[in-house]
């Protein structure tokens, strides 16, 4: 049986962890919601094929905190079949349990799960489920491997959500807790850390670990639309090119970087939205005539599942650090592989933001590994080279003015 369809005004932004201090205070003059469970439990789905199905979901209630094992351990009371567009949102109809189900003549199967902690507070009188703020303490995302098996992947930290039937209440709010200028919104986030694990099922980490950082840094000039979707139609329209994401769906992520020194050596420290910190370290940096820069990186490339669970300051401590300056990175990556190498890379278009105001914009190609075996270092350099200056041709002839660079972020900022 098919519920009605339920319309509202929905604003909400992904938030740092390390932001909450100045927000939560803040909810002690609202009224809290009681639930009789405190986890919502997001079971995304997928076709027989592996094409994800974006506006589909098994949507319950439960309480999950020790999610291990099996999904079906997860004990999940009130678990619907929901279609969601936009704003708006329908069950299609009650589900005995997590499984595989038919819907429109496809069959679907479970393929991540996302379990988040939530808080309700009422905006008008008690009760009154339309007009509410949720604040979402983490969301745990988990691939759901042979439809069964829970994996963790992470998690995508703190978010905040104003619901409410007139799009005047919910700004009013928005202005309230500061959710313009503090929070984040981006479209596919949900996404990231399943589509991040998606990429690390095809590109082997021994195709790429003890190879350099290799990438061409674009400086970006005037557009005349979105940078990601010049990026997504050069990958799409080039014959030797293959996506390595669903269709137009950019991986997109968001970090906040601390750069500091040890003595005389710039080190960044790595900040996800949960709260999880690591070193990132580059030396060795040279130049190539064909536009790359080539450096040895050490970096942690599991932060969100590994990373130290600190504060800024005692993970700093630490590691005998003293800060220099902070800026946001909120990133949209375009994966795919070169199919006459098997080399892979993504375009990145990076937007950065300090704590001071200044902003920083910049367009990358990025090696990232191969489909294939380890590639050599000179077939990565020419490779690179080779699609690094097709793309600069496209995206100028698409409106979009990039030229070639050799700045980087860190010293960009230390200099503002």
């Amino acid at each position: 049986m098919n519920h009605p369809r339920i319309e509202r005004v929905e604003l909400r932004a992904d938030l740092f962890r390390s932001d909450l201090p100045s927000i939560v205070p803040r909810l002690t003059h609202q009224t809290a919601a009681d639930r009789p469970h405190p986890d919502t439990i997001s079971v995304f789905l997928a076709t027989q094929e592996g094409d994800f199905a974006p506006n589909l979901r098994l949507r319950g209630y439960g309480d999950a905190a020790e999610a291990a094992g099996n999904i079906d351990a997860i004990r999940i009371a009130e678990l619907y079949l929901e279609s969601k567009h936009d704003h708006s949102k329908s069950r299609l109809g009650r589900v005995a349990a997590v499984g595989g189900v038919a819907h429109a003549g496809v069959q679907y199967t479970p393929a991540s799960a996302r379990i988040t902690r939530r808080e309700h507070f009422y905006l008008g009188e008690s009760g009154d489920e339309s007009r509410r703020l949720t604040l979402d303490t983490s969301r745990i995302l988990y691939a759901i491997d042979g439809g069964v098996r829970l994996r963790r992947l992470g998690d995508l930290g703190p978010r905040i959500e104003i619901k409410s039937p007139d799009r005047a209440e919910a700004d009013a709010v928005a202005a309230e807790y500061d959710l313009f200028s503090m929070g984040y919104a981006l479209p596919y986030r949900s996404l990231e850390l399943v589509l991040a694990d998606r990429l690390r099922q095809r590109i082997s980490p021994a195709t790429y670990a003890d190879l350099p950082e290799t990438e061409m840094k674009y400086a970006v000039g005037s557009t005349e639309g979105p940078v990601v979707d010049v990026m997504h139609t050069f990958v799409d329209e080039n014959d030797t090119l293959m996506s390595l994401n669903p269709p137009d769906m950019p991986l997109n992520r968001i970090r906040r970087y601390h750069i500091c020194t040890s003595g005389d050596k710039v080190v960044t420290v790595v900040e996800t939205m949960a709260g999880r910190f690591s070193l990132k370290q580059k030396t060795e940096t040279k130049h190539t005539d064909g536009g790359l820069t080539i450096r040895t990186t050490a970096a942690n490339h599991a932060t969100d599942t590994t990373g130290a669970l600190l504060s800024l300051d005692q993970f700093m401590a630490m590691h005998n650090l003293t800060h220099r300056v902070s800026f946001t990175k909120i990133q949209r990556k375009v994966p795919f592989y070169d199919t006459e190498t098997g080399i892979a890379m993504h375009l990145t278009d990076d937007y950065c933001t300090s704590a001071t105001g200044a902003t920083f914009r910049q367009v990358e190609l990025e090696f990232i590994g191969s489909i294939a075996d380890r590639p050599d270092e000179d077939l990565v350099r020419t490779t690179m080279e080779r699609v690094g200056n097709h793309f600069l041709q496209r995206a100028n002839a698409d409106g979009v003015r990039l030229s070639r660079t050799y700045q980087d972020k860190a010293s960009y900022f230390l200099q503002t």
